[in-house]
């Protein structure tokens, strides 16, 4: 059956200029893409997904292997049946509702990590989740509504949704059963433009039955001034067409999207109630076993407690010291600069570009002192900060403490198992070396110890010299890492105390240090002279941090 365009007499929303839409009468006639890879999302409306996910995979990877995003509405899924349904390669989040029909699925590629924002299953279904594509936040919300859900609950929570997206790019695609092509949709689009978002795909059906064609799945964004190409794609795997949108890479980055990325946080308030509520099990007296079993009851705890948030940043500047106020002066220099360059500039727009550019330079000038002046007021007294201070306004670079080549004994060594082993036999040969240069002590070191020398007592450790020792380790990055760092031990300190406790009267009863306790990681730092010689290194030792308090 051949797509038939189908347009609105009367459109209350003018054609988008970016806005290209492809028709296309069966998916062998479509064609991906050409050019650099931008932002691709693939909208489906499936009719339920459950015998028809391996049609999904299939199509995904014969026809939109270049696709990041799809989106898929009327999942049909039952409660607990979600989690086996997947794509390859991609990560699923889930919306389904109590009753049979409806639901939501957002499957993303696991190279782009995303987040649900939002998820409501009521009559109708919407799930709202936040990606970070090429360090941009982006929001997609796909939905869905049946025939006859209320319409006006179904806005209400669009626009709860539309909402928490704000100041950011978002891409909405669904099938909310509000055909574009009746006059009564009229009230919808100046409900959506109401919140600056607009419907993209306006001119071709999206669902072609023998007694009618519809506009009913919508694809809507505030990304208006992108270039956009929707291709509009007949298939048998539904009654609803295929919805494909490319959004070109220029133009993913400053109209919305600032740079973000997606970190990970502990809720130190839940993993303490976790802590008072689980019980660790010290019955075990072996020491690395017990060691063992306490760094695992700690990360189930750091596991139950973490979260993930964007983090969502301004555009990054040049220089630190330029301001928001000095960039905007040096676009507008840049743009002055564009009209000079014409045929016909006259000389005064060429006078203005010069008086202008000289106003620029002194603003710079001004800026940057006036930054470096309160730098070096803020470090006060410290020589550490103040010399990094002046590295940076003299652009002094920073040394690299890679090792890329060794000489050894007459050997070179590039290979970086062979740098390392090196190293070990370098200074395993330091301390005996040092020792034959000193010589023997000019007298018995026993003699100093007061009482007999071939014996020592060591008094009960207190749970109050624990805690000092916790209390005394500094917050500063140990360059190993484990699941027990010193932030955390320092924050939980009132709950672990006694477990840290147990783990060092153990350790003195056994008469044996943890095995763990012994490994280390070991980092090179170069002092100056020859980078190949490895005299001309020293070590830095990293002990796990869970461990810290133990050694003192």
């Amino acid at each position: 059956m051949p797509l038939k365009r189908l347009m609105s007499s009367n459109m209350t929303q003018p054609l988008l200029p970016h806005i290209i839409e492809l028709p296309f009468d069966n998916i062998d006639k479509y064609a991906p893409p050409i050019g650099e890879p931008g932002l691709s999302i693939l909208y489906v409306n499936a009719r339920s997904l459950k015998n028809k996910i391996d049609d999904l995979q299939w199509i995904a990877q014969h026809y939109f292997n270049h696709v990041s995003i799809i989106v898929v509405a009327e999942t049909w899924f039952v409660s607990g049946q979600e989690k086996f349904f997947n794509l390859p390669n991609f990560s699923a989040h889930h919306n389904v509702r109590k009753k049979h029909a409806g639901g939501v699925t957002v499957f993303v590629k696991e190279s782009i990590p995303s987040i649900v924002i939002k998820s409501i299953e009521l009559l109708h279904s919407l799930l709202l989740i936040e990606v970070v594509f090429n360090r941009q936040v982006i929001c997609i919300l796909g939905g869905y509504r049946p025939p006859d859900g209320p319409k006006d609950l179904f806005l209400r929570d669009l626009e709860m949704c539309l909402t928490l997206s704000e100041n950011k790019q978002i891409i909405v695609a669904g099938d909310f059963n509000i055909n574009l092509f009746d006059q009564s949709s009229e009230y919808y689009r100046d409900f959506l433009s109401s919140y600056n978002v607009f419907i993209l795909n306006q001119l071709y059906s999206t669902r072609i039955t023998e007694s009618s064609q519809t506009l009913i799945d919508h694809i809507i964004s505030n990304m208006i001034q992108n270039k956009i190409t929707i291709s509009n794609i007949i298939h048998d795997f539904s009654d609803h067409n295929l919805l494909e949108i490319d959004i070109s890479p220029n133009n993913l980055s400053d109209e919305h999207g600032k740079s973000a990325v997606i970190k990970s946080k502990v809720n130190y308030k839940k993993l303490s109630h976790y802590f008072r509520s689980h019980i660790f099990d010290s019955s075990k007296t072996n020491i690395d076993e017990h060691i063992c079993d306490f760094l695992e009851f700690i990360q189930v705890g750091v596991n139950i407690s973490t979260y993930k948030i964007v983090k969502q940043g301004t555009q990054s500047l040049k220089h630190e010291w330029m301001t928001p106020d000095l960039l905007r002066m040096i676009q507008w220099k840049n743009y002055l600069f564009s009209k000079t360059r014409g045929k016909n500039a006259s000389e005064e727009v060429k006078r203005e570009y010069r008086s202008y550019a000289k106003i620029v330079t002194v603003e710079k000038r001004r800026v940057k002192n006036k930054y470096y002046a309160n730098k070096i007021d803020s470090v006060g007294s410290s020589n550490r900060h103040t010399w990094a201070v002046l590295k940076d306004l003299l652009k002094i670079p920073k040394s690299k403490n890679s090792v890329t080549e060794l000489v050894y004994e007459g050997k070179n060594f590039c290979e970086s198992q062979d740098i390392a082993e090196c190293f070990a036999s370098f200074f395993a040969q330091v301390a005996p070396a040092l020792s034959n240069k000193l010589g023997p002590p000019p007298y018995d070191p026993c003699t100093l110890i007061e009482g007999n020398s071939s014996s020592m007592f060591l008094y009960p450790v207190t749970e109050k010299e624990v805690i000092d020792a916790v209390s005394d380790l500094k917050l500063t990055g140990d360059g190993y890492t484990d699941c027990l760092s010193t932030y955390l031990l320092k924050n939980c300190k009132a709950m672990l105390i006694r477990y840290i406790f147990n783990i060092v009267d153990l350790s003195f009863t056994t008469k044996k240090f943890p095995s763990i306790g012994k490994t280390a990681r070991v980092i090179t730092i170069y002092k100056g002279g020859d980078v190949s010689d490895p005299g001309n290194y020293r070590l830095s030792v990293h002990y796990m941090s869970s461990l810290k308090s133990l050694k003192k």
